[in-house]
């Protein structure tokens, strides 16, 4: 394959991926809010066990969507589609979406902490509470490790 068709191919996985990311972060996040907000009753102002347990599982449902978008949308190459095959394949992606879980957990954590440490709230600059952006800064910091990782070892 020439150098330029490698780097459209390379950008077109890139742009598709980023694509499926939003629409998997979106049902994430969604999850999320419903979970920490609604079920378990969090005010968004604190992180707690609640709010951990909540993002853990609204993650899941993010990987589990993703999973599906991702080998019919993103790496369609035929041989993209062999490698991303069979129980081995899941289990990497299942590992490594698992690792991404642990990032998202404590990613949003240490933001959350952050975020009220710089008392973001009273500036009223953004009307999201720390809960909303602890979880939306952690998502795009995993979103680097969530490419890569399925990028190198399972669609290769």
């Amino acid at each position: 394959m020439a150098r330029s068709e490698k780097f459209k191919s390379i950008l077109g996985e890139t742009i598709r991926f980023v694509v499926v990311g939003l629409v998997s972060f979106f049902v994430d996040y969604a999850f999320f809010l419903v979970l920490n907000r609604l079920i378990f009753n969090q005010s968004g102002d604190s992180h707690t066990v609640l709010t951990s347990f909540a993002n853990a599982i609204a993650y899941c449902v993010g990987v589990i969507v993703n999973y599906f978008l991702i080998r019919w949308f993103v790496f369609t190459a035929d041989y993209q589609k062999e490698n991303g095959k069979g129980a081995k394949a899941f289990c990497i992606f299942m590992l490594a979406s698992l690792i991404g879980m642990i990032l998202t957990v404590l990613f949003t954590g240490v933001f959350m902490t952050l975020f009220d440490m710089l008392d973001l709230a009273s500036l009223n600059v953004l009307v999201l509470a720390p809960d909303s952006l602890g979880k939306i800064a952690a998502m795009l910091v995993v979103t680097v490790w969530n490419f890569v990782s399925k990028k190198l070892f399972i669609f290769k």
